[in-house]
């Protein structure tokens, strides 16, 4: 064969096996998500890449960043992602990276869409009664709470409520704080305000921060039972406890301490006031004891009391070993 034809042929193959390696040269890295993620599930994302040492990233509307995630599986060219979106990641675009030695970057948007419910407290009832004592007077007052959120419990819940004059000026301020308030619960705030004089009060201003939230886990409350109304031992007219028995009803945990706060009501449903109290006896499951709330009850007329709800706020432990 003459030189020129041998040159020729190397020249096809040449060009054959240069033709043949960019066929085989792998396209773009891309990112396969579904356009929404669901906050506190689980997404699927995708890329197709010969490589182990694929990573990927979310940053969400917020600036807050999830990073370097290993795959859950690379199988048959392709990388797989099981990406969990946090309970409380921002709602709103957020963006996918997925970085691939050798193969590159790829960034996809995505939607995070919020599934918790963020809490809502709405004071579905709430009132006062004033007594006059001396030189002074002292106010009882009381709130029905109501955490309108479905599936997230409200935590550090400030209240804050303003006692107003028939001028619309304010007197006082009584400030409250509440740890948490369950998913589509009630919580019953009761206190007591005192003031030198005898102000005119004509009405409450309620003011409240709902803090921070927290995907629903119960709070397990002891039980109460045998519940009274007594009047006050020096001055019958006047409400001057509520008692009863506390019991832990928790099956593994002993009752360390609790913080209860309740409303008073007369026959109508109205709001009377309130007060609070604890329970500070230690209590293995199952066992009960005695509690007394006498605080904040003195401006309440008893012949006026009908009914009283209670909210505890529970500490547990583990149980005394026998």
């Amino acid at each position: 064969m003459a030189r020129s034809a041998v040159a020729l042929v190397a020249a096809v193959v040449l060009s054959g096996i240069a033709a043949g390696s960019l066929a085989a040269k792998a396209g773009p890295l891309r990112i396969t998500a579904p356009g929404r993620a669901f906050q506190g599930k689980v997404a699927m994302v995708t890329v197709k890449a010969q490589s182990f040492g694929c990573k990927l990233s979310v940053r969400y509307s917020d600036g807050q960043k999830q990073a370097d995630m290993f795959p859950t599986q690379v199988r048959n060219g392709t990388v797989t992602w099981q990406w969990q979106v946090p309970d409380f990641a921002a709602p709103g675009q957020a963006k996918l990276t997925a970085v691939c030695p050798g193969a590159g970057k790829a960034t996809k948007s995505v939607v995070v869409v919020g599934g918790l419910i963020p809490p809502k407290i709405s004071v579905v009832k709430q009132g006062f009664s004033v007594r006059v004592n001396g030189n002074g007077e002292n106010v009882s007052y009381g709130l029905v709470l109501q955490n309108l959120s479905p599936n997230a419990n409200a935590l550090g819940v400030t209240a804050l409520v303003n006692f107003v004059m028939p001028d619309n000026h304010l007197i006082g301020t009584a400030s409250n704080q509440v740890p948490i308030i369950n998913a589509g619960s009630y919580y019953y705030l009761g206190g007591e305000l005192g003031f030198q004089g005898a102000p005119p009060i004509q009405r409450l201003e309620i003011v409240i921060n709902p803090g921070g939230r927290a995907k629903t886990a119960k709070l397990f409350e002891p039980a109460l039972d045998n519940v009274k109304m007594l009047p006050n031992d020096f001055d019958p007219n006047w409400l001057g406890y509520v008692q009863g028995d506390l019991i832990n009803v928790h099956p593994t945990l002993a009752l360390a301490s609790s913080s209860m706060s309740c409303v008073i009501f007369d026959a109508a449903g109205n709001v009377l006031g309130g007060g609070t109290g604890g329970g500070n006896f230690k209590l293995q499951p199952g066992t009960r004891s005695f509690f007394k709330l006498s605080s904040g009850f003195d401006p309440i007329p008893f012949n006026k009391v009908a009914s009283v709800s209670i909210s505890i706020i529970p500490s547990y432990e583990s149980p005394t070993a026998p």
